[in-house]
C-alpha cells in the first residue's frame, strides 16, 4: 500500500485529483493506492489548474522457492544443484540459507552445497530467504531434507590368522541399518554377494578384501580388510628302488616340496606312521598301499600327496631230479621245478659253476662229485624264493671191440662191451639208425658207409668207427659195332660202361689192345684184321675182404673207308681254284658216299666228286678251310682238311686323318702333311699285285682355352679359379701351374704360396686323339701386413673398447668382428660388450691390390658377479638380510652397498634392519667384485614384506555374562597369530585362541588378551566382563501336603526384579507366572523346581517336594433290612491308603 500526500496543506477550495498510471485514480490530498503490479508509473496530481507529474517505482516483490524435498545418506553432503526441482528466487537483494546443524558452502548462493551435522539423521528443515529489494518485505520458503542412516558396515573372516590357497575362508559381515546389498570384492578380480559368504583364493598373495553394503535407504559403506594368501605347499615323494617292490625289502621314502616344510607326517597304510621329511619302511605283507605324506609349511598351509606302492607277495618253490638214482658223469640229469603259478623264471646253479633257466632243464656233470643244486624262482613281480637238493655223481669207464672191422655189405659184425659195471643197460647205437641192449651183440650192415658205433652206459660213451665196405659192380657197357683199324672209344657208347664200389679195374679180351685197361672207359684198338664179333671183359675188384664182380660186351668189327683232302695250297682273288693242281691231289677208297665243305663265300659246282674245283666269291681273300668226308654203309666215315689262302689283287681306298700340324706315313713309305689324296702300288711274292688310295684328312686345330677367375691377379694363398673354354670334345688333359704343380681336373683350382708370375699350360686331347696346349700368366701379389690394438685386453660386461687398426699398406676397408655377433667398419671403432667370455675379435682389411687378410686376437670380457640375497624375520620389524651373491672364478666380491627401500642403507654383508612401519619395500644390493684390480659390478631389487603389528580384538558371548555361566572369549586378527593369552583378571589364563571361562565371583573384570604373530609382533586389547549375581528365589506350596484332584498353590519370592518365571510340578505340568495354581490327578510325591530370570536374563532355580495324597473311597455296611423301630448297626467300609482316617460324618 502506497500513500501519497500533496502539497502545498493550504489549498482546500478544490478537488486534490491523482492518477495514479495504472489506470486507477483517487482524490483528495492524502491517498492510498495498492499496486497490483510491479513498474515504473507516472503519477499525476491536478488541482485546479496545475498539474504535477512524479515517477513512481513500484519494486516487484522478493520470491523464495527452497526446491524440492530431497534425501541423502549420513556422512553426505547435499548440493542443491541436483535437487529434483531446483530452488528458484526472484526480485531479491541477497539470499540466505539457514537451518539445519550442518553448515552451508556459501549460503547466499541460490545452490550451495549442505554438510549435515555428525549424527544429524532424519528430517533437517532448511530455509531459503530472499532478502527483498526496500521497501519490499522478504519471502521465505523451506524444503525438507531426509538424511538417512548409514549403514557401517564390518566383518570378521575365519580362519582370521594363517590363509592357505584353495581354503575356505567364511566372512561373516555385520552392518547397522536395514541392509539390501551384500557386495563383495574379494580382490582376485572376483565378486560376490550375500551377508555371509565363504571363499577361497586360487592364488597366494595380499588381497584388499572390500565390502560394500548398502541399505534399503540406498545409503552404503565400504570396509576394507588385507587377506594374505599363503601359498601352498607342493608335496611329493618319491619311492625307491620303486614304488613296486617284494615283501620284506625295504623302500626309502623322500618327501619334496616347493616350499620349506616345517612338517612331515607319513601314514604307510599299513598301520605304520612316521614323521621326517624321509623316511624307511618294510612292508611285510603283500598288497597295495595308498602311502599318504601331509607337509605343513612354515604359514601352517597343507599339502596332502598319495601315491600307490605294490608289495608283491614271496612265490614258493621245490623240484625234483630224474634219474633219482645215483646218476653219471656227463649224463643228462633232469630238474623240474614246482611252486606257485605266479613264477616267471626259474634260475638254477647246479654247483659246478655251470647255471640255467626254465622250469624244467636238463643238466650234465663233467666231473664226479655231490653236488649242491640251487634253484631261485623269480615271479611276475620280480620278488624270489631258493631251493637246496644234493645230488651224487660217479664216472663208469667203458670200451668196446668190433669184429671184423673193416666190413662189408650183409657181413655179420660182433661187438663185445668191456666193462666192469652192470648196475644199468649197455646201449649200442650201431650208427645205421638200428639199436641193440646188452654186452654182447651183433649187427648185418645192409648199406656201405662209414658208421660210428656208440656204446652207452650210464653217461659214459665210447665211439668207435666201422668201414662197412659196398660189394663191388661192374658193367661192361651196351654191344656195338666199329670199323676195321679203327680205335674204338668205349666212353662213346651209347649206355657206356660202369663199376661201383672197387678198388681197381682191369679191361681184358680180344686181339687189340686198350690204351688203358685199368681205366673204366678206354679205348680199345683192334687187332689187325680183327674182324667179326669180339669179346671185351671188365673186371671190378672188391674192397677188402669184399669179392669181385666181372662183366663183358661183345663189338662187331667191320671193313672202313677212307679220305684225303689234298695238301695246303696258295691261290690269287676271284681265280677259281682246281684241286687237281694240288702239290697232293685228293683221294678216297673203301668209299659208298662223299662230300665236301667250306666256310668260304664262293662255290664248288659238285661237292661229291673227288677232285672238285672251288670258284671264290667276289673279291672273296683270305683262308677258306675244307673239309673233305668219305662215308661207308655203317658210318664208318673218314674225314680230312686243307686250306686254300686266297690273294688280293685289287685297287684298296685308305681312309686317313691326322691331327692340326702332324704328318702321316703313306703305305709307299712316303710322309703326307696336309688333307688330299695319295697313290701307292705293292708288289705280292704270289703274282698278285694291288694298288692303294690313301685319302688324307688333316683335323681342324683343337677349339679349347681357358679362363681365370676371379681374374689373373690374385693374391697369395688365394684359391684360383681356372675354367676350360671352348667347344672341343677333350678326352684327356693336365694343367701346369708353373709352381711345380699339376692337376687333372677339368677345372681345377690352386693356392699360390709365393707371390711372382707365373705360366700356367693347359695341355689337352681331343675326342679325334689329337693334341695342343695354351698357355696364360697369372700376377700373384703378398697381402697385406696388419695388426691392431685394443685400449683394454680386458673389461667388465658393457665396458666401452676402442680397437685401433694398424698397416704399412694401403688399406681400402677395414671390417671387424668383435666376437659376440656384434659388427664394425672403420680403421678406429669402439664396441660395447653385453655377453660376457673370452672374445674372438678379427679385423679383416682389403689392400688397394685388392687382396685381403684378417687377424684374430682374444680379448676378455669379464662375466659380472651374480647378485642375489635372501631376508628373513629377525624379530617383528627387523629384517635379517643375507648375501647369497657369488662371483665367477678368479673374483672376489669386495663390496656390499644396500639400500634398504626406506631412506637408509648399509655396506656390511649381512646387515640386520629394523623398519620403523611395516609395508613392501623395494630393497637393493649393489656388489663389486675384483680380480687383479679388475672391478665389475652386479644389483639385484628384491621386494621385502615388512609384517605389520597384528591387529587383534576379541568378542565373548555372552555378553552379560551371569554368575556360574560359561563365558567364551573369541579372539580375532586380521594376521597369523602364533600365541594367544588371556588374563581373565581373576588370576586364571588361557593359551588358546577361543577359550571358555567360568567366573567363580559376580564383579567387573578387565579381561586382557596379549597376542604375538609368527613373526614375534605383539599386540594387546582388553575389554570390561560385567560377571551379574543370579537372582534369590524360593516358593510356597499350599496345602503341602495335598490331596489328588484338589488345587494346590504355589507362589514364588524373590528380592530380584524378576522377568520370567518357569515352572516345572514334576507331573509333566509346568507353568508360566509368579503365582500359579496346579491340580495333581494322581497321588504321589513330586519334585516341583522354579526357574527365575532377572532383568539380566541371569537365571536361578530352587526345588521342592510336594506331597499329593489320594482321596479316601467311603463306603459302609449295615443291618438291613431291619423293622422300623429296630437299631441299625452301620459299619464304616471306607479306606484310605497311606494316611488314617481323621472324620467321618454320618448324615
Amino acid at each position: 500500500m502506497v500513500e501519497f500526500t500533496g502539497s502545498p496543506d493550504t489549498i482546500t477550495f478544490t478537488d486534490w485529483e491523482w492518477d495514479f498510471g495504472d489506470g486507477s485514480t483517487g482524490i483528495g490530498q492524502i491517498v492510498t493506492h495498492l499496486y497490483a503490479t510491479f513498474d515504473t508509473f507516472d503519477i499525476r496530481l491536478v488541482v485546479c489548474s496545475d498539474t504535477v507529474i512524479k515517477t513512481h517505482i513500484v519494486q516487484e516483490p522478493a520470491f523464495a522457492y527452497a526446491g524440492s524435498d530431497e534425501t541423502i545418506c549420513e556422512y553426505y553432503t547435499y548440493d542443491f544443484s541436483t535437487a529434483t526441482t531446483l530452488a528458484t528466487a526472484s526480485a531479491y537483494d541477497s539470499l540466505r540459507w539457514f537451518g539445519g546443524l550442518g553448515s552451508f558452502n556459501d549460503p547466499t548462493l541460490l545452490h550451495p552445497i549442505y554438510t549435515p551435522a555428525p549424527g544429524e539423521l532424519g528430517a533437517v528443515q532448511l530455509s531459503l530467504i530472499s532478502l527483498a529489494r526496500i521497501p519490499c518485505s522478504n519471502d521465505t520458503s523451506f524444503m525438507i531434507l531426509t538424511v538417512f542412516d548409514s549403514p557401517e558396515a564390518d566383518f570378521t573372516f575365519t580362519p582370521p590368522d594363517s590363509v592357505c590357497v584353495d581354503e575356505n575362508v567364511f566372512l561373516d559381515a555385520v552392518s547397522t541399518t536395514t541392509i539390501v546389498s551384500w557386495v563383495w570384492d574379494m580382490g582376485d578380480g572376483n565378486n560376490n554377494t550375500g551377508q555371509n559368504i565363504i571363499y577361497s583364493w586360487s592364488s597366494p598373495g595380499i588381497f584388499n578384501v572390500t565390502l560394500a553394503v548398502t541399505n534399503n535407504e540406498g545409503c552404503t559403506d565400504t570396509v576394507i580388510y588385507t587377506i594374505q594368501v599363503f601359498e601352498l605347499p607342493q608335496a611329493d615323494f618319491t619311492v625307491s628302488p620303486g614304488n613296486s617292490i617284494c615283501a620284506n625289502e625295504e623302500l626309502t621314502f623322500n618327501g619334496t616340496s616347493t616350499t620349506p616344510i616345517l612338517q612331515w607326517y607319513w601314514d604307510f597304510d599299513d598301520g605304520s606312521f612316521a614323521s621326517g621329511q624321509n623316511q624307511t619302511h618294510t612292508y611285510i605283507a603283500s598288497g597295495i598301499y595308498n602311502v599318504s605324506l601331509i607337509v605343513y609349511n612354515d604359514n601352517s598351509c597343507r599339502d596332502t600327496i598319495v601315491h600307490p606302492v605294490t608289495i608283491f607277495e614271496l612265490p614258493t618253490c621245490d623240484f625234483t631230479i630224474s634219474p633219482n638214482d645215483s646218476s653219471c658223469v656227463n649224463e643228462l640229469i633232469t630238474f623240474n621245478g614246482t611252486g606257485t603259478p605266479d613264477i616267471v623264471s626259474w634260475d638254477w646253479d647246479f654247483g659246478d659253476t655251470f647255471t640255467g633257466s626254465g622250469q624244467t632243464i636238463t643238466h650234465v656233470y663233467p666231473n664226479p662229485g655231490t653236488y649242491d643244486i640251487r634253484l631261485i624262482v623269480t615271479n611276475i613281480n620280480g620278488c624270489l624264493d631258493t631251493m637246496i637238493h644234493q645230488r651224487v655223481v660217479v664216472e663208469p669207464l667203458i670200451d668196446f671191440n668190433i669184429t671184423p672191422s673193416p666190413s662189408c655189405e650183409g657181413y655179420i659184425v660182433d661187438f663185445t662191451a668191456i666193462g666192469l659195471y652192470n648196475f644199468t643197460d649197455y646201449v649200442w647205437d650201431f650208427g645205421d639208425g638200428f639199436n641193440d641192449i646188452g654186452r654182447n651183440v651183433s649187427h648185418t650192415y645192409t648199406t656201405s658207409n662209414t658208421y660210428t658205433v656208440t656204446l652207452t652206459f650210464c653217461t659214459s660213451q665210447i665211439q668207435h668207427d666201422i668201414l662197412v665196405n659196398p660189394l663191388p659192380t661192374a658193367f661192361a657197357g651196351q654191344d656195338t659195332i666199329s670199323c676195321e683199324n679203327v680205335p674204338f672209344d668205349i666212353s662213346t657208347l651209347p649206355i657206356g660202361p660202369a663199376a661201383t664200389n672197387y678198388s681197381s679195374l682191369l679191361w681184358y679180351g680180344g686181339t687189340g689192345t686198350f690204351d688203358d685197361p685199368a681205366a673204366l672207359a678206354p679205348v680199345y684198338t683192334p687187332g689187325l684184321g680183327e674182324l667179326g664179333f669180339i669179346n671185351l671183359y671188365l673186371v671190378a675188384y672188391g674192397i677188402s675182404p669184399c669179392y669181385n664182380d666181372t662183366s663183358f660186351m661183345t663189338i662187331e668189327i667191320i671193313e672202313g673207308a677212307y679220305a684225303f683232302a689234298g695238301s695246303d695250297e696258295d691261290h690269287c682273288q676271284d681265280l677259281p681254284f682246281d684241286f687237281s693242281t694240288c702239290t697232293l691231289p685228293p683221294t678216297a677208297f673203301n668209299e659208298i658216299f662223299r662230300m665236301w665243305s667250306h666256310d668260304g663265300t664262293g662255290t664248288i659246282p659238285d661237292p661229291t666228286v673227288e677232285v672238285p674245283v672251288y670258284f671264290p666269291g667276289p673279291g672273296e681273300t683270305g683262308i677258306v678251310n675244307f673239309t673233305f668226308v668219305a662215308s661207308n654203309v655203317i658210318n664208318c666215315d673218314s674225314l680230312d682238311e686243307m686250306q686254300l689262302t686266297i690273294h688280293p689283287t685289287y685297287f684298296e681306298v685308305h681312309m686317313d686323318t691326322i691331327c692340326f700340324g702332324d704328318s702321316l706315313l703313306l703305305p709307299g713309305g712316303s710322309w703326307v702333311y696336309n688333307t688330299g689324296t695319295y697313290h701307292d702300288t705293292l708288289f705280292s711274292v704270289w703274282t698278285c699285285d694291288s694298288i692303294i688310295e690313301s685319302n688324307v684328312y688333316e683335323w681342324p686345330q683343337i677349339d679349347a682355352d681357358f679362363t681365370i677367375a676371379a681374374n689373373d691377379s690374385v693374391c697369395i694363398d688365394d684359391m684360383v679359379f681356372f675354367t676350360r673354354t671352348g667347344i672341343a670334345n677333350l678326352i684327356a688333359w693336365q694343367w701346369d701351374f708353373g709352381d711345380g704343380n699339376f692337376s687333372t681336373d677339368l677345372n681345377p683350382t690352386h693356392l699360390y704360396p709365393s707371390p711372382g708370375v707365373y705360366n700356367v699350360i693347359f695341355s689337352y686331347t681331343d675326342d679325334q686323339g689329337c693334341q695342343d696346349e695354351t698357355i696364360h700368366q697369372v700376377f700373384v701379389y703378398n697381402h697385406p701386413d696388419i695388426d691392431f690394438s685394443t685400449s683394454a685386453s680386458s673389461a667388465c660386461l658393457n665396458s666401452d673398447i676402442t680397437f685401433t687398426g694398424i698397416s704399412p699398406d694401403v688399406i681400402l676397408t677395414w671390417d671387424w668382428d668383435f666376437g659376440d655377433g656384434s659388427t664394425g667398419s672403420g680403421q678406429i671403432v669402439s664396441h660395447t660388450y653385453t655377453t660376457f667370455g673370452a672374445m674372438q675379435v678379427t679385423l679383416y682389411v682389403m689392400a688397394i691390390n685388392g687382396c685381403q687378410t684378417s687377424i684374430t686376437k682374444p680379448i676378455f670380457v669379464a662375466e659380472p658377479p651374480n647378485a642375489e640375497f635372501t631376508h628373513n624375520i629377525l624379530s617383528c620389524d627387523t629384517i635379517q638380510f643375507t648375501d647369497l651373491s657369488t662371483a665367477p672364478s678368479g673374483y672376489f666380491i669386495v663390496e656390499w652397498d644396500w639400500n634398504f627401500g626406506d631412506g637408509n642403507s648399509s655396506d656390511l654383508q649381512h646387515p640386520a634392519h629394523p623398519y620403523g612401519a611395516g609395508g613392501l619395500y623395494d630393497v637393493t644390493l649393489v656388489i663389486t667384485s675384483d680380480s687383479s684390480g679388475l672391478l665389475c659390478y652386479d644389483s639385484i631389487t628384491h621386494q621385502v614384506l615388512v609384517p605389520e603389528r597384528p591387529t587383534v580384538y576379541f568378542t565373548w558371548s555372552p555378553e552379560l555374562t551371569c554368575l556360574g555361566e560359561v563365558t567364551t572369549f573369541f579372539g580375532t586378527s586380521g594376521t597369523f597369530i602364533q600365541e594367544w593369552y588371556w588374563d581373565f583378571d581373576d588370576g586364571n589364563f588361557a593359551s588358546i585362541q577361543n577359550p571358555e571361562h567360568t567366573y567363580a565371583a559376580a564383579g567387573l573384570y578387565d579381561v586382557t588378551l596379549f597376542v604375538t604373530d609368527a613373526n614375534g609382533c605383539t599386540d594387546t586389547v582388553s575389554h570390561l566382563i560385567t560377571v551379574e549375581e543370579l537372582p534369590d528365589i524360593d516358593f510356597t506350596v499350599n496345602p503341602n501336603p495335598t490331596c489328588a484332584g484338589e488345587q494346590t498353590a504355589f507362589s514364588g519370592t524373590s528380592s530380584a526384579i524378576i522377568n520370567t518365571w518357569l515352572w516345572d510340578f514334576g507331573d509333566g505340568g509346568s507353568a508360566i507366572i509368579q503365582d500359579p495354581i496346579h491340580v495333581y490327578l494322581s497321588a504321589g510325591t513330586y519334585e516341583v523346581t522354579l526357574w527365575a530370570g532377572d532383568t539380566n536374563n541371569c537365571f536361578n532355580l530352587t526345588s521342592q517336594t510336594a506331597t499329593v495324597n489320594p482321596m479316601p473311597t467311603a463306603d459302609f455296611t449295615s443291618s438291613s433290612p431291619v423293622c422300623s423301630g429296630d437299631t441299625v448297626f452301620v459299619y464304616n467300609q471306607s479306606v484310605s491308603p497311606n494316611v488314617g482316617i481323621a472324620e467321618w460324618i454320618w448324615d
